[in-house]
């Protein structure tokens, strides 16, 4: 969090990032439990398989979908909100401050203008170490690009890092990507401290800009 220039005050712990439950199988031998008839059953019900007291894959993956949607973009929106109405504060007072002495009259100029609502909302979801589920959180960092550096017309990011588990991000970019669960879960590798970069547009949605990318790890 030091490199990322994150404070403690700023990470927040949430149930929606949280693995997979397995409900009442957790702790017990997988060798018990998935037997090749209970494999057949997997098989056919795919992401809407659910373990006993436990949450299927598609419940998972609609959490995580809904808490990016519903908690992640409101933020975004209003920290792009409050930084457009500092930047029109700024200027506006900049013009008055400029603004020439006219000894014949009072002149008035109306260059106001609205800013488009097309900013980025990139998110870095890592994975982290262990299957704890009640070690998954949040930071959230504005951008060091001050608002009075910004055009009307550029972009204002804001970036989340989620700290998440293997199984639930799999199913977060199973969403995103609709695609077919066996290739999401069987196809794509989520290793131990990667991180998957998501990017959010206005025109293109959830957009995945990187996946599992551990080159963080060549320093060490």
């Amino acid at each position: 969090m030091q490199e990322l220039d994150i404070t403690h005050e700023k990470i927040e712990f949430n149930d929606a990032l949280v693995e997979l439950s397995e409900g009442s199988w957790e702790g017990r031998p997988r060798s018990h439990i998935y037997t090749p008839e209970l494999l057949n059953i997997i098989a056919n019900c795919r992401s809407d398989f659910c373990p006993p007291d436990g949450e299927s894959q598609r419940q998972v993956e609609f959490r995580m979908i809904e808490f990016l949607n519903k908690s992640i973009l409101p933020r975004a929106l209003a920290a792009h909100l409050h930084k457009t109405t500092r930047k029109a504060t700024h200027k506006s007072t900049s013009r008055a401050s400029q603004a020439p002495t006219v000894t014949s009259g009072i002149s008035d100029r109306n260059n106001g203008s609205s800013a488009r609502n097309q900013n980025r909302k990139p998110l870095a979801v890592s994975h982290s170490n262990g299957r704890g589920r009640r070690h998954s959180w949040m930071a959230s960092k504005d951008s060091s690009m001050d608002s009075e550096e910004c055009s009307s017309n550029e972009e204002v990011p804001y970036y989340v890092a989620l700290f998440s588990h293997e199984i639930a991000i799999k199913c977060l970019l199973q969403g995103i990507l609709g695609s077919n669960p066996h290739l999401t879960h069987y196809g794509l590798c989520i290793d131990n401290t990667s991180m998957t970069v998501l990017r959010h547009s206005t025109y293109h949605g959830w957009q995945i800009h990187r996946m599992n990318d551990t080159s963080h790890l060549r320093l060490l």
